[in-house]
């Protein structure tokens, strides 16, 4: 009863569910809470209510049990179900158990279950609330952790467990050694952990940096303390670190970024400051400073903007170092060696030099004590380095950009330079070519030598600049100084030096050498002697350049240029240039030597170097003007040789030139200096006679004139006989002016000629008459050849002999229209004069071969015709070509032609001649000489000649009738043709004792009137 009444009890009280049921499924036990959960009640012992189990319970594993064996553990056969029992949903941990009794008969089942819905609600919540805690954490980008006392970590959240790239469950249990290769991280973690523990209160730990394990630096900052529950510490430790990295990053960023600014505001500071010195630099270029104040002007510049210790502009000085230019030290010294010093290497290399620590340093010579760092940079103008400058700092050791500015104050420096550099040599280049423009106008100078040089000395002063300038002219053959200029500036002139101390010292060297030279200042040169490095010295000479004149390779003096020891030394450009004006210098010599020889060729014969045409008749009208300002009369002597053409034919020209040279200086040694003598051509010379008082008085000097001649001329062995005819004009009596004046003088002249020679004439108008008359021939001969007023006579040629007739001497006769019969000796003369002739001879050829052929046509015996030949028309190269035309249109036979020659044209130009009648010989045509005995001929000549015949001038055979001593003249030609294998013609026989005389003689042929005087054509 108390069993079943403590049953009773115990399942209404149970909050589980228990029922028991029968193997029909009628239920045996009942607990309250399973009827209470199944919405009804019910007896619970009896089974009248069946109770089913939840179908969830179907599906529980069906255990066994008998009674009297032990029970198993019931947590082993729970299982968990959910069951939705009106609507509400139970979370039960049940079991299914088939009973059996003691005898193992199954007799009933058992359905347990205990509810766990609040539990698991609970845990749900709980759950809930962790998963929040743990969102809550895993979103906190802060690594946050707790450790036990051993160090492992019982709380580790996602940041955390990414430092180290693990989970935060599998960060659980472990210590920091174990994810954490760092000892040193490890051994700053652990201690800190030992920190708080120890101390049982927060601490917060500096930043500090880790490499996580991806091998990013990251800068952290962690807090720890001890945890507490319900006021008391555990030994736990809870730590929230911080990642400061970003924020690191970004106070790294904006301190180099101030850093930045910093810098960059300093520099801007520094860009401002140099920008302003290198502008200050520009504004001294600018200015056009002269080069000292320029280098000052650089060094404050340099010295205000950057703040250096020490700044300096450097020069060379021979072997040291010379500062121009400095700020920064008053004890400087004024100069240093270059060896061994900044300054001295950049000078020598050309190159910049920083030096961070002078300390030992190799090229530094201390000018200032304390120096720490020092530049020195090259200042160039052009290639060539000029200077050197040099900063030096104690305060802060230089750098790269401080040599690169002063390397750009350097390059500024060096365009000033070479600006001022160009600006000066475009300046001394102007002066220069100014002063050579000047040179080449003085070419032109109409004034004296000493002026031209002159000019020439003071453009050279102007443009070298020169103290002093001279020009020597040397005469090298005799040793002397033709001329010299000497022009001095601020200065005392120079003595002339003589010929034999120039030649001893530089200038004969130049001369000597055929190029310039340059001497130097306080450098002895051994080319100079000792008297002229004394005479520099005692006059305070400096350098000096010398220059040869020379043109066409010959010396003709030296231009010198000098300045003083205070003056800079002349350079190798400035020898280039004074070159350039010797050679200007020497072309202006050359040319006035040769413009003097041109116009003294121009006006003067060069033969006897007496004034000639030209210059005659410019003295003539400059008389003529001076005669009628003062009134007074002057006389023009026209003066011709007689017979000098026989001298040149005779003994040639040369002979012929030295008569005249020596005849010219006769006559000029007789002429008053008042009056002007001179040669007009040929061997007509003329004489103004200036101031005549009587016109008396010039036929009395024209007779002294004749008289000189009178005495025989002495020329290579020779002594020579000549005479003149020489004629007279008075101004203003007959004519005034030059032409006038002369044309009667010449007029006159050809009448004392015409009168015998060796005679004075003066003009009158008869003269003049006269000379209009043979214009007039001369004008109506031109015309006769065209009008057909010519004609030929024949005179026959008897055979001595025979008396036959052999031959016929074609004479010209002019049958004028209106004058009549005009003699020969009147126009042949006229026509050689005025050039005629050749025309005039070529017809007289041309038709004596028609006629003699014509009567060989008409059956006379053929006989030969011989025609005369003026000297004017055999000297012609187109006498020949002449004779074969006049032949082969005539059809006459060759040796039917013979050509007559007189003697004086046989010796004009014996080669000439020689080889003219050789062409004539050849082509077959017979040659005489005619008029034999009157001129010069040798045997000699008569034998190389190719000639046929000889003619015996008529004055020869009037001889032999007079009784004259010339008559034994012609037996001797006879004789010598006859010996030479010659024909013999006598001219002139008028008589028959002449013709009985001859044919004693054995002359071959003769004519003359005595046979028949010359006849047309027609009467033949």
């Amino acid at each position: 009863m108390h069993a079943d009444a403590l049953l009773g009890a115990f399942l209404d009280l149970t909050p589980d569910w228990i029922a028991v049921h029968d193997l029909q499924g009628r239920p045996v036990l009942i607990s309250s809470a399973y009827v209470r959960a199944m919405g009804q009640t019910a007896n619970k012992r009896s089974g009248q209510t069946p109770f089913n189990c939840p179908e969830a319970f179907h599906d529980l594993p069906v255990f066994e049990w008998k009674i009297g064996t032990p029970s198993p553990a019931l947590q082993t056969l729970l299982s968990e179900v959910q069951v939705e029992l009106e609507g509400n949903l139970h979370v039960l941990q049940a079991t299914r158990m088939l009973l059996k009794d003691h005898a193992g008969r199954p007799w009933g089942t058992l359905c347990y279950a205990h509810e766990v819905t609040r539990e698991r609600t609970m845990e749900e919540a709980l759950e809930e609330q962790h998963e929040f805690l743990r969102n809550i954490l895993d979103s906190d980008p802060s690594l946050i952790f707790v450790k036990d006392s051993e160090g492992r970590f019982t709380l580790v959240n996602q940041a955390m467990a990414d430092l180290y790239q693990q989970t935060p469950e599998s960060m659980l249990g472990k210590t920091v050694g174990d994810i954490n290769p760092n000892a040193k991280d490890v051994e700053r973690f652990e201690a800190q952990d030992r920190e708080v523990l120890q101390h049982k209160e927060a601490r917060k730990f500096p930043p500090f940096l880790i490499t996580d394990a991806k091998g990013q630096r990251r800068w952290l900052y962690t807090t720890k303390q001890p945890v507490y529950r319900r006021g008391k510490p555990l030994d736990l430790v809870l730590g929230v670190t911080s990642d400061l990295t970003h924020l690191h990053e970004t106070q790294h960023a904006l301190q180099t970024r101030e850093t930045e600014y910093r810098t960059l505001l300093e520099q801007a500071e520094r860009k401002a400051r140099e920008l302003t010195l290198l502008n200050q630099v520009q504004e001294a270029i600018a200015n056009k400073l002269e080069r000292s104040a320029l280098y000052d002007a650089v060094v404050e510049a340099i010295a205000e903007q950057l703040g250096y210790t020490l700044v300096i502009m450097t020069v060379p000085e021979g072997d040291r170092i010379l500062r121009v230019a400095y700020r920064g030290y008053e004890d400087l010294p004024l100069t240093v060696p270059a060896e061994g010093s900044a300054a001295g290497w950049s000078l020598r290399t050309g190159k910049a030099l920083l030096i961070e620590d002078v300390q030992g340093a190799t090229d530094y010579v201390e000018a200032m004590p304390g120096v720490r760092s020092c530049i020195s940079v090259p200042v160039f103008s052009g290639q060539r380095v000029v200077g050197a400058l040099v900063v030096e700092s104690k305060n802060r050791p230089l750098e790269q950009q401080d040599l690169n500015l002063i390397q750009r104050v350097s390059e500024q420096l060096r365009i000033a330079l070479e600006n001022a550099e160009l600006h000066e040599k475009t300046r001394r280049d102007l002066v220069r070519a100014q002063a050579l423009y000047q040179v080449s106008q003085t070419l032109h100078h109409q004034g004296t030598q000493e002026a031209l040089l002159e000019q020439i000395c003071q453009s050279v002063m102007q443009a070298m600049p020169a103290r002093w300038c001279l020009i020597y002219i040397m005469n090298f053959e005799q040793q002397s100084v033709d001329f010299a200029a000497s022009t001095a500036q601020d200065a005392a002139p120079l003595p002339i030096i003589p010929f034999h101390e120039l030649n001893a010292g530089l200038t004969g060297w130049v001369l000597r050498e055929h190029r310039p030279t340059l001497s130097l200042k306080g450098v002895p040169d051994e080319r100079e002697g000792a008297e002229v490095q004394e005479h520099r010295a005692k006059r305070d000479i400096g350098s000096l350049i010398v220059v040869p004149l020379i043109y066409q390779g010959k010396p003709m003096g030296t231009l010198t240029a000098l300045n003083n020891m205070q003056d800079p030394d002349y350079t190798e450009s400035d020898v280039d240039w004074l070159m350039s004006i010797g050679n200007q210098v020497a072309l202006a010599l050359a040319q006035r030597q040769l413009i003097d020889q041109i116009q003294h060729l121009a006006y003067h014969d060069p033969l006897t170097n007496l004034p000639n045409r030209l210059l005659f008749e410019e003295q003539l009208k400059q008389a003529i003007a001076r005669a009628k300002r003062l009134g007074t009369k002057l006389a023009l002597l026209f003066i011709d040789l007689d017979g000098f053409k026989n001298v040149n034919d005779t003994l040639g020209h040369h002979i012929g030139d030295l008569l005249l040279h020596t005849l010219s200086q006769r006559f000029k040694e007789r002429t008053r200096e008042s009056d002007s003598f001179a040669r007009m051509g040929g061997d007509e010379f003329a004489m103004i006679l200036n101031n005549l008082r009587d016109p008396a008085d010039a036929v009395q000097v024209a007779q002294e004139f004749l008289d000189l001649l009178r005495a025989p001329f002495h020329i290579n062995m020779h002594e020579l006989f000549i005479s003149a005819s020489i004629g007279i004009s008075v101004f203003p009596d007959n004519g005034e002016d030059v032409s006038t004046l002369l044309r009667h003088a010449d007029t006159a002249m050809y009448r004392a000629k015409a009168s015998g020679k060796n005679d004075i004439k003066s003009f009158t108008p008869e003269l003049a008459e006269k000379a209009r008359e043979r214009l007039s021939l001369e004008t109506e001969l031109r015309y006769a050849l065209q009008r057909g007023e010519f004609q030929l006579y024949y005179q026959p040629i008897k055979d001595l002999q025979t008396l036959e007739t052999v031959g016929h001497e074609a004479l010209l006769r002019w049958i004028h229209a209106e004058r009549g019969f005009i003699p020969p000796d009147r126009f042949i003369p006229v026509a050689e004069e005025s050039g005629l002739i050749t025309a005039l001879g070529a017809w007289v050829i041309h038709e004596a071969c028609r006629q003699n052929a014509e009567w060989q046509r008409m059956g006379r015996p053929p006989v030969r015709v011989a025609v005369n030949i003026s000297m004017i028309q055999f000297a012609t190269s187109s006498f020949v070509k002449t004779v074969k035309s006049a032949l082969q249109t005539s059809g006459l036979g060759v040796e039917w032609l013979e050509l007559e020659v007189t003697e004086s044209v046989v010796m004009h130009d014996v080669k000439m001649v020689k080889e003219r009648l050789s062409e004539l010989r050849d082509l077959g045509v017979r040659i005489s000489i005619d008029d034999f005995g009157t001129g010069y001929s040798s045997l000699k000549y008569l034998q190389e000649l190719p000639i046929d015949t000889l003619k015996i001038d008529r004055s020869f055979v009037n001889a032999v009738q007079s009784g004259s001593s010339d008559a034994p003249l012609v037996r001797t030609i006879i004789l010598m043709a006859q010996s030479l294998g010659l024909n013999v013609v006598a001219e002139g026989v008028e008589t028959v004792d002449q013709l009985v005389y001859l044919q004693s003689l054995g002359c071959s042929e003769a004519q003359g009137y005595h046979f028949s005087r010359p006849l047309p054509p027609s009467q033949l």
